[in-house]
């Protein structure tokens, strides 16, 4: 290699360094992302500290009286993410009612969270799963104890509750949900159920524990109490097929054992979440135990929810153009693409029944006494017949969808 070759190489060599070295540096590290809880509270009860995380519907305000249910979401540092994000989403559809969503955070690490979660959900004392679990998890040997669940609802009723009350316009219907150890809480919260709850988020539901010994409860209550007095109440449990082959077994009898019983105050739905696991079933159930729980029901419309607002019309034996009707208690505008926007004014005759004479429009149009009869209501749609003033012999048939 000559001197000139050499020095051609080492100026490259040099430069493709520099270069690789500008490229490498302008990489960025992964931002710490924390979620700040919005309150911190100590349990006397507990002699423990709570992180509260909250999300509020989108009409809440300070400057009405309006008050809101609240649903109590356990595991909060995982599961309130899930429940907020999908509140969020379904929020502009108006699909689920307005309620204020509380995250309980158990424990600031691992660790802690596990040895807090594990005393805090449990209805009564296990020690060999204890010992078990030591090994199993890089948690410190000893450090485990169950049996917590009747203080732990205790310290939610006396202490978190009547917290979160005294800071947002809440009222008395509320709900509570979990997963896993936190779905058998919740398990163990309704069938001592004295009303306080009356929503609940049975997910992945460990049934088995002690010896099924809630499962065994639920069985047993259900099966002897003829009268549960409580006012109505709503129920989502569910499970994954990937899972300890006992869970599924044990959610049917569960179901079974409480259909059987007939009570008519509450109402119960159950989800096999297929080739989902002990872990995944968290976020599968998310979006189901909101829409169960706070899910409106389809409206049943009547004529007088086509009075005013905004609707798409669609002819059904003739082809016209689809048109975006605005109707007030006395005006109608009818818009659709490429054509003159129409002005009617509109007068009920009827419940169903109502006529229209148009303001504008062509010669023909112009003056026009429009008709109509509302025939039916399915969904969000009416199905409308007209008759034409000066053309007794033309019928018009037309659905009318309601927009908002």
């Amino acid at each position: 290699m000559s001197i000139l070759t050499l020095k051609s190489f080492l100026v490259t060599t040099i430069l493709l360094f520099i270069f690789s070295n500008n490229i490498l540096s302008q990489k960025q590290a992964p931002k710490t992302r924390i979620t700040e809880p919005d309150h911190t509270i100590t349990s006397k009860i507990m002699e423990k500290e709570y992180q509260l995380y909250i999300s509020f519907p989108k009409s809440y305000s300070t400057n009405d009286s309006l008050s809101y249910p609240v649903l109590y979401v356990l595991d909060g540092h995982y599961s309130y993410p899930f429940f907020k994000g999908v509140q969020n989403l379904m929020s502009p559809s108006e699909s689920l009612e307005e309620v204020i969503i509380v995250g309980i955070r158990e424990g600031l690490d691992f660790e802690s969270w596990l040895i807090n979660r594990s005393y805090y959900f449990t209805p009564s004392r296990d020690t060999l799963w204890e010992r078990d679990a030591e090994k199993r998890y890089p948690i410190s040997k000893g450090s485990l104890t169950t049996g917590g669940a009747p203080e732990f609802l205790e310290s939610i009723k006396t202490e978190i509750v009547p917290f979160i009350d005294k800071k947002y316009k809440t009222n008395n219907d509320r709900g509570i949900t979990g997963w896993a150890f936190g779905g058998l809480f919740t398990a163990y919260c309704f069938i001592n159920s004295d009303g306080y709850f009356t929503r609940f988020g049975i997910n992945t539901p460990t049934l088995w524990w002690n010896n099924n010994e809630i499962l065994n409860q639920a069985v047993l209550r259900f099966s002897e109490n003829e009268i549960w007095d409580l006012p109505p109440t709503k129920v989502f449990i569910s499970v994954g097929t990937i899972d300890k082959p006992s869970m599924i077994p044990a959610m049917l009898t569960f179901c079974a054992q409480l259909e059987n019983s007939a009570y008519k105050n509450i109402n119960i739905e159950q989800q096999i979440f297929d080739k989902e696991t002990h872990v995944t079933t968290l976020p599968a159930s998310t979006s189901r135990t909101l829409s169960v729980l706070y899910g409106k029901k389809p409206q049943n419309l009547t004529c007088i929810d086509f009075k005013t607002g905004t609707f798409k019309a669609e002819g059904t034996n003739y082809k016209l153009p689809t048109t975006i009707v605005s109707r007030s208690e006395k005006r109608q505008k009818e818009s659709a693409d490429g054509l003159e926007t129409l002005e009617a004014s509109i007068e009920w005759t009827s419940e169903c029944n109502y006529e229209l004479i148009y303001l504008n429009g062509s010669p023909d149009m112009k003056g026009q006494k429009v008709s109509v009869e509302i025939l039916k209501i399915e969904g969000q749609k009416a199905i409308c017949t007209a008759t034409i003033e000066d053309k007794p012999g033309v019928v018009l048939n037309f659905e009318l969808e309601k927009q908002k």
